[in-house]
């Protein structure tokens, strides 16, 4: 063995050393760049994230909350813009120099701001591609509202922003439905910067008015800090003018108590607030007592000068001395003995589900859809499937109008289009037991309407529900009475709800999915009526529903869209199947004695104009749409029938005065070609200009289209006109006020589909009577009955 040289020893020694040390700096060198990898990587994922504004650091808590409600899955094509898509957009937008945007809260009316955002669909051709497996998954793009009122002239301007996840496209977007650009500024929507300066003017106008106010009321309104019948609200009422391009808001004046819509004061007051110029804003117009005054000062001076002007306060007119009668909450029972009071018992749906809510998708036994959410209409229903066949893109409803008649001001000038009012915002959080179930699942929704994204908590509730009414059924017995079966089904559906309170009133709109494959909608309405004082025309408008207080007729008015694809398919038709009298020799009667009768007549729809239906009853009809290339097993055409129930007729004349803003409700049903351009009925804009509409619907049919194998659209519209009685105190009831239509398959299968639930029952007899047989769910699904409820009861078909 070779000896090692102790020189050599050392060398070696002093090259180890030497290793470790560079084995240390390369050690060092890996912590450096993996600390730089991790710096990397971070900074990376904060680019995703939006980035503050430096004038804007009201964000925070909200990214806080999104991380909480972090999806699941990616965002579908439908699905509505997360919060943080939101807040990259609206960096993205105060970061762009050429806008010159301010953020929402140092806005003022001449400033540039962001008003609403909201998703921005692809086209139809591209979703369904993507959605039948045929194609990419189309960019997430957004719509944002902007309010220019620092250029002149002040103006709307829309534009689409995309990528949403990461933006890096703004684009303007100039509406092909719109039938000018730019978008008048007048017609935009009330936000809460106007409000605040409308409240403000109002506030000065009611101080020099206090004494008039408190000498015919005993009320006032600027120097009021509480709730209390003396003191007073002012409410206002749309549109604003008499023309286009007006802006001028009528309020009116009701005490600030629980019932304040149906406590009146008789004083209403115009104001005037066209353009950015906030000094040309001011008090107009007076009514007071039945009276129009051109200005405070006219009213001051005729009120000094003619007491007989002035308004006389008693019992009669509304004057309670009593404050209290003014101030009783309208939820609590009146004038009830506590021990006398009874409840019904609780009765709740059963916790074990048999629907799932999983990222804006929702599956329901042989039902599957999406949803989203718009803060103008609410949920819109997409891909609406029955069996794994489309039979809808989208059911949404479009609009909900209410036009009121009477003498003031008020009634007079109240034409609502509540899409402008923002629906979909406008429904807040469900009160579980009341709204909805306690079992229903409970869905928050965010909306971004000015400051910053919102969310609202609990707005939309999904629940399985009983009908309490059989689906189907039959008892089959002999002539001597001898039971053979008895056959059924109960009626379980799966209920999607949202309701919106628009002012005075509540709307609850349902979409009711029927294991038949029906799709119903359901609009109910309920909240306060929109009352005035009594006068001397009272009695042809309205009817006293409290002392010194009148309830007035109006028209609800219900727009819903359905693009329907038989079977999933976008080549469609439309007819109508008219029922017709005819007289015909038969050989069934005596002596070829002729009679009359019904028979069907099959009437195909060419173009739009003929497919826009108004209504004659004394022409019973059904409306088919109908794929000519499909057919079930006897060879008929798959259709799907739309069925109305609650059509009300427009008694307007066509193209007066507000009217042309709801040309829709000339319509019960009208079908046009499919267009992405023709999205919605209406637009944010009409509540303000409905005089010269910047969406006008007259126009989709005026094109008169072929409507002939081509993908259709359904435009429905619902109403009932309300004329107001006694027992619409305090608020208005929804067993007499609800409307429907119904989507239903028409020769769409060979049999009803229901056939193959297992809710089904069937009751035979056995043994010659004296027993039954009971196939099928022995229990109903309503837990107050209790389980095997058949059973308990000891059914078994006979008489006696």
């Amino acid at each position: 063995m070779e000896k090692l040289n102790p020189e050599s020893r050392y060398s070696q020694k002093d090259h180890h050393n030497q290793c470790n040390i560079w084995k240390r700096i390369a050690i060092v060198f890996m912590l450096v760049s993996l600390i730089l990898v991790v710096v990397l990587v971070y900074a990376f994922v904060t680019m995703q994230q939006p980035t503050s504004h430096k004038q804007d650091t009201r964000i925070s808590s909200v990214v806080q909350d999104t991380r909480r409600i972090k999806a699941k899955l990616p965002p579908s094509v439908f699905a509505d813009l997360t919060p943080l898509e939101m807040m990259n957009v609206q960096n993205v937008l105060l970061e762009n120099q050429t806008l010159g945007l301010v953020p929402f809260n140092k806005a003022m009316v001449y400033s540039s701001y962001i008003y609403l955002m909201e998703l921005f669909l692809p086209t139809k051709v591209s979703v369904l591609k993507y959605i039948d497996k045929e194609g990419e998954k189309p960019e997430r793009r957004a719509k944002v509202i902007i309010f220019r009122g620092n250029v002149k002239p002040p103006r709307v301007e829309e534009y689409i922003v995309y990528p949403v996840q990461r933006p890096t496209v703004v684009e303007r977007y100039y509406n092909p439905s719109y039938r000018t650009h730019p978008i008048p500024y007048n017609s935009r929507p009330i936000d809460g910067i106007e409000g605040t300066l409308l409240m403000e003017i109002l506030k000065n106008a009611t101080e020099i008015l206090y004494p008039i106010l408190m000498q015919s009321f005993g009320v006032s309104h600027h120097n009021c800090t509480s709730r209390t019948p003396n003191c007073v609200t002012l409410f206002d009422s749309a549109p604003r003018g008499e023309k286009s391009g007006d802006r001028s808001t009528w309020f009116s004046m009701s005490r600030n108590v629980d019932r304040l819509f149906t406590s009146p004061v008789p004083f209403q007051i115009e104001v005037e607030h066209s353009g950015s110029d906030v000094t040309t804003w001011g008090p107009r117009r007076v009514y007071y007592n039945e009276m129009m005054f051109a200005s405070i000062q006219d009213l001051i001076d005729t009120y000094n000068s003619d007491q007989s002007v002035r308004f006389t306060r008693s019992e009669a007119n509304g004057d309670k001395t009593n404050a209290s009668q003014w101030d009783y909450s309208h939820s609590i029972p009146k004038d009830a003995n506590e021990n006398e009071r009874t409840t019904s018992p609780p009765c709740n749906n059963p916790t074990q589900k048999s629907y799932t809510v999983e990222e804006h998708h929702v599956t329901y036994k042989d039902w599957t859809l999406d949803y989203r959410t718009n803060p103008e209409r609410g949920i819109h229903l997409h891909d609406v499937k029955f069996r794994g066949e489309r039979i809808a893109y989208e059911v949404s409803l479009q609009e909900a109008a209410v036009f009121y008649s009477g003498w003031d001001p008020l009634q007079i000038k109240s034409k609502y289009f509540d899409s402008g009012w923002l629906i979909g915002a406008s429904s807040k959080e469900l009160m579980p037991g009341v709204d909805c179930p306690n079992t229903a699942s409970y869905l928050d929704v965010w909306h971004f309407t000015g400051n910053k994204p919102a969310k609202y908590r609990n707005s939309i509730c999904v629940f399985e529900h009983d009908n309490e009414l059989p689906l189907r059924r039959h008892y089959s017995s002999s002539v001597a009475g001898s039971f053979y079966f008895a056959a059924g089904m109960a009626d379980k559906v799966l209920v999607i709800r949202f309701i919106c309170t628009s002012g005075n009133y509540d709307y609850i709109f349902d979409y009711i999915l029927h294991q038949n494959g029906v799709l119903q909608v359901r609009t109910s309405a309920s909240g306060f009526l929109q009352a005035s004082s009594t006068n001397s025309h009272t009695q042809l408008y309205g009817v006293p529903i409290g002392k010194g207080v009148a309830g007035y007729l109006h028209h609800h008015m219900f727009n819903f869209k359905a693009d329907l694809d038989v079977a999933g398919d976008t080549r469609n038709r439309f007819s109508s199947i008219d029922i017709e009298l005819e007289k015909i020799d038969n050989i069934v009667m005596k002596n070829n004695k002729s009679l009359i009768q019904t028979k069907l007549q099959h009437r195909l729809k060419k173009n739009e104009k003929e497919a826009a239906i108004k209504y004659s009853f004394d022409h019973p009809k059904y409306y088919i749409i109908y794929n000519e290339n499909k057919e079930n097993s006897y060879g008929t055409k798959r259709g799907l029938r739309i069925k109305l129930d609650g059509m009300a007729k427009q008694l307007l004349p066509e193209g007066h005065e507000e009217e042309q803003g709801a040309s829709f409700s000339r319509y019960q049903l009208a079908i046009t070609k499919h267009k992405d351009s023709e999205e919605t009925s209406t637009c944010l804009y009409t509540q303000n200009d409905p005089w010269n509409p910047l969406l006008d619907f007259q126009k989709y049919l005026d094109n008169n289209e072929s409507i002939v194998d081509q993908d259709l659209v359904a435009w429905i519209t619902l109403g009932t006109y309300h004329i107001p009685h006694s027992e619409d105190v305090p608020n208005t009831a929804t067993p007499t006020n609800q409307v429907n239509f119904f989507i239903s398959p028409y020769n769409y299968y060979d049999e009803d589909p229901s056939i193959t639930s297992d809710e089904g029952v069937v009751i035979r007899s056995k043994k010659g009577g004296k027993e039954v047989e009971i196939q099928g769910k022995q229990q109903l699904s309503n837990s107050c009955k209790g389980n095997n409820y058949l059973t308990v009861m000891g059914y078994n078909g006979t008489v006696g």
